[in-house]
């Protein structure tokens, strides 16, 4: 009669089943740490105090909503911009970039957001 193996000599075999896991969620607390160290943008509604850290030169995630055939739109800008002139973008690069020019002429802003352009 055989008897069951409790344990397998293969090598490696603590990597996958045994000691990494503590050096990974060693690694993953550091990191959260890291992370949760970063400068934030709050975001509420109008009941709370919106904060944006403008100090930071570091870029920050934000979700904003679009219309589907203004993100269609920007694909296929990002996509011309890459094949056609050879010019290596990201959307949001072409967002920023956008955002900037508008930025600067808030009269312009205003008409473009009215729909009052010539």
């Amino acid at each position: 009669m055989m008897s069951k193996q409790s344990k397998t000599d293969l090598p490696g075999t603590d990597l996958l089943f045994g000691s990494h896991t503590n050096k990974a969620t060693a690694a993953a607390k550091e990191t959260i740490e890291k992370i949760e160290e970063k400068p934030t943008i709050k975001i509420s509604n109008l009941k709370n105090v919106k904060t944006i850290n403008v100090d930071s030169s570091e870029p920050v995630k934000f979700t904003f909503y679009f219309d589907p055939q203004l993100l269609e739109d920007l694909e296929v800008a990002k996509f011309r911009l890459r094949m056609e002139k050879r010019i290596k973008i990201s959307k949001s690069d072409i967002v920023n970039a956008s955002l900037e020019y508008c930025m600067k002429d808030l009269n312009f802003l205003e008409r473009l957001v009215k729909g009052d352009l010539d």
